[in-house]
């Protein structure tokens, strides 16, 4: 079984700020983080900017950002990420309905509102 780990890293070109970058597919791992990311109460980041923060990397696959960087990454141009994102969603293979859960978790996030606050199923009848 050793022999089918680690071949799922494909790397995709992009260019991003005058460079060239790459986007890879997110491990198990970095699809969790990211939804744990927008779990967090205290969130200043946005979607994209987790998405890239845990996609982008170098042509050896190595990551180019950490989670210190989340903050500056949400301060770059929209088209930049979404440059970057567009890859990843593909790539990541993150259906529309993915996303918009994603941005409907940070929203809720950013409002104070949480998932647990609402009323069971059995609760409203």
């Amino acid at each position: 079984m050793h022999r089918l780990l680690g071949h799922t890293q494909k790397l995709t070109p992009v260019e991003a700020w005058g460079e060239t970058l790459y986007v890879r597919r997110m491990s198990g791992l970095a699809r969790e983080c990211v939804a744990a990311e927008l779990q967090k109460e205290t969130h200043a980041v946005s979607v994209r900017a987790i998405v890239v923060r845990h996609t982008a990397c170098d042509q050896s696959g190595s990551p180019l950002f950490s989670d210190d960087d989340l903050t500056d990454l949400s301060a770059e141009p929209y088209n930049e990420l979404d440059k970057i994102c567009t890859v990843a969603y593909s790539l990541n293979e993150m259906t529309a309905a993915d996303i918009e859960a994603l941005q409907d978790s940070l929203k809720k996030i950013a409002s104070g509102v949480s998932s647990s606050a609402s009323p069971a199923p059995s609760e409203g009848q």
